[in-house]
């Protein structure tokens, strides 16, 4: 299978030269889930990665649209190619960068070195924060809000997919954020109109409107939602201060990885803004912060590559790749248990698929009309088989009037010499 996303190794030749070209034999390639919304990326780790070889690297390096984090080692997108190295994981990602010095002869800036031993010892407790907590919030706009999936990002996500795999993989990828939602008790928490769908599920019937107890708790689930993002930022706030970046006026990346988050929770138009409204009503200073950020940082010039996704026939029956060296967990039989039933579901697919065709040949006349021509095919051969046996038996009368013919004259000769005998006795 050919994926959305590949190694440089399996390029194109000809994509490889062109690279090449412009840039040298050490090219970093940053492997990331697709941009919306005026964003580079949707994903906010994806998005903090980009910012932060646009702000150490800028314009050298590539971005590679992916859709398949199997291919990334720890499964999750992004992902940095360079030569022979594959490094996952934003904190992975910057700590390789860092300790390259220099690409094709541009000197990378260490931008947390300015930072004392304490302050990098706090920055690193920030970015696990930002990336667990802020993160959290993010994911539960996105995926546990049923209006911002079925409005905002799954229509992103299904465009992103060939069929069939437009189909079942969004609401894969929803499904692996539910463990993690639920952990921090922010998944299928009441929305706008909070109704959980499932796919190839059938309709129920309508639910009666809600009595006045449960309006209290839908209320009030959304309030404590917004406590808890309110608890957050009010953090980032009391830590930025009057001050432009966390750290005197040194952009570091704390300060990437937070307008990442940011940006993903003011820029999409959500179906239900409810986290939204909080940051425009009460926090300004950390969207002014997030957009002072992605101005610095923005990947204007960068190389972006779009590769067609060729699937083969054998993808769409075997199981999405693994790494082999994954250890097997409790974990991982659930997921092999939840590919099998996605396997049976896309037999399923087919199978609909071959049985509409065939309605569709009844429905349009098209098994008639070639039932009608392979009657008429049989109808001609049974004449000609008729015609065949008549010549045969015509044949056959014509020898034996010859035969008889000849029998007559053979007698009348017999006859005319007996008389001549006769004669001259």
């Amino acid at each position: 299978m050919r994926s959305r996303c590949q190694p440089p190794s399996l390029w194109p030749c000809s994509l490889r030269r062109n690279l090449a070209m412009s840039h040298s034999h050490s090219l970093l390639v940053l492997h990331t889930w697709p941009g919306c919304w005026d964003l580079p990326s949707f994903d906010p780790s994806c998005l903090a990665a980009i910012l932060y070889l646009q702000l150490v690297l800028p314009n050298k390096f590539v971005i590679e649209e992916c859709t398949n984090p199997d291919l990334s080692p720890s499964g999750q997108l992004p992902y940095l190619s360079h030569e022979t190295q594959i490094v996952s994981t934003f904190p992975s990602i910057v700590k390789y960068v860092s300790k390259l010095k220099k690409v094709d002869g541009v000197n990378i800036p260490g931008i947390d070195s300015v930072l004392s031993p304490t302050e990098k010892a706090t920055s690193v407790a920030w970015i696990s924060h930002v990336s667990t907590n802020i993160g959290d919030i993010v994911a539960h706009m996105f995926y546990s809000l049923e209006d911002n999936w079925t409005k905002t990002l799954r229509p992103h996500l299904a465009a992103m997919q060939p069929v069939p795999q437009r189909y079942y993989l969004p609401d894969r990828i929803r499904a692996s954020y539910r463990p993690r939602l639920e952990a921090a008790g922010l998944w299928n928490l009441p929305g706008i109109e909070q109704q959980e769908k499932k796919p190839f599920e059938k309709p129920k019937a309508k639910i009666e409107p809600e009595n006045l107890k449960e309006k209290y708790v839908r209320v009030f689930e959304r309030q404590k939602v917004e406590e808890k993002a309110s608890a957050l930022f009010d953090i980032y706030t009391r830590l930025l201060s009057d001050k432009q970046y966390f750290y005197q006026s040194q952009c570091t990346t704390v300060d990437l990885l937070l307008a990442a988050h940011i940006l993903l929770l003011t820029k999409p138009r959500f179906a239900d803004p409810l986290l939204q409204t909080v940051l425009q009503e009460r926090y300004p200073q950390l969207i002014e912060h997030s957009e002072r950020v992605f101005s610095r940082t923005s990947p204007r010039d960068v190389r972006i590559v779009k590769s067609s996704p060729v699937y083969s026939t054998k993808s769409l029956f075997t199981l999405p790749h693994h790494m082999k060296s994954a250890p097997r967990t409790a974990g991982s039989d659930e997921k092999e248990a939840e590919e099998w039933k996605y396997t049976k579901m896309r037999w399923g697919w087919f199978a609909l698929a071959g049985a509409s065709i065939v309605y569709y040949g009844i429905r349009s006349g098209l098994v008639g009309e070639f039932m009608r021509l392979y009657a008429q095919l049989e109808a001609q051969e049974r004449l000609a088989a008729v015609a065949a046996a008549e010549e045969m038996d015509e044949g056959e009368d014509g020898e034996e009037d010859e035969d008889e013919e000849e029998d007559e004259e053979e007698e009348e000769e017999e006859e005319e010499e007996e008389e001549e005998e006769e004669e001259h006795i």
